[in-house]
Formats: C-alpha cells, structure tokens, sequence
C-alpha cells in the first residue's frame, strides 16, 4: 500500500515524473489609466502595453478594427524550472517582490481594473505543484488573481 497525500488521497508526483519550466508575467488592465503610470508605479519595463481608447493593433503594429477597450500592461518577472524551484516558490518570491504596491493594486481594483500574474506552465510528461494557502492567502490580500496556461508535452496524455 502506498503513503497517501492531500484531502482526496492523491499521490504526489514522485521522481522524474515531476518536471515542468514556468513563466511568470505581471499582467494590468484599466479603463483609463496611462500605461506610463503602471511603468513607473511597478518600476518595470513592459514588454507590451496599450492604452484605453487609441485604435487597436496587432503586436506588430498592424491597424485592427476598433479601440482598446481598457489599458493593458504587461511585463515578464520570473521564469524557472523544477527541480531548481518550485513554482509555489516562484509564484511566492514574485508576491513577495511586489507587495509593496498593494496600495496601486487596491487602486486599480477600485477604479474598475484587474490585476494578476499570468503563470505559463510547460509540463514535460506527467507533472504538478501545489500552491499552499500561504501563498493563495497573499495574492489574495494583494488583490492579485493568478491566471494559469498550462501547455502539456506534446506527448499523447493516456489516462
């Protein structure tokens, strides 16, 4: 019989099994805020950003019909792979990093905004993490939502 883990009596990944690489970006919209501000406020660079109203466009500049509905913002801020970290440690480390503008994220929340990390999360065959309520706890009190794309090996996923 095998040691059992968790609420429901889930196994926890063991081994070579467990092997992912993670992406994590700081991601705001806003119904009119400068994109200047969130730069200066987060003191990061974006790597895209639009602002609310001006005519919407491809990455690569190409006109698309319409305006943008909300400013957008976004900037990559840490990157990694098991077993070097985990990702609970990473999503911890950047909360940690950007607790001290709470103070804006409540702002952008009131004035109808959002504001999250967006996590990449690249599995090489069968793989998990877990997200403690420490962790969970602080996003929480930060505001912050925590939005995951998980994209598997292309390997076919039996079972």
């Amino acid at each position: 019989m095998t040691e059992q883990t968790g609420v429901l009596g889930s196994e926890a990944p063991q081994g070579d099994s467990k092997s992912y690489r993670y992406r994590i970006s700081l991601r705001a919209w806003h119904p009119s805020l400068d994109p200047d501000q969130i730069t200066a406020s987060f003191g990061i660079n974006p790597k895209r950003y639009w602002r609310a109203g001006e005519a919407r466009q491809t990455p690569k500049g190409t006109p698309l019909v319409g305006v943008n509905k909300m400013t957008y913002w976004t900037a990559e801020i840490d990157s990694g792979s098991w077993p070097d970290r985990t990702l609970r440690d990473a999503v911890k480390d950047v909360l940690d990093k950007v607790h001290r503008q709470k103070s804006f994220f409540r702002q952008v929340r009131l004035e109808g905004g959002s504001v999250e990390l967006f996590i990449g999360w690249f599995f090489e065959g069968q793989s998990g993490d877990v997200l403690s309520h420490d962790v969970l706890a602080l996003a929480g009190d930060l505001q912050i939502d925590l939005s995951f794309d998980v994209y598997p090996s292309a390997q076919s996923q039996d079972g």
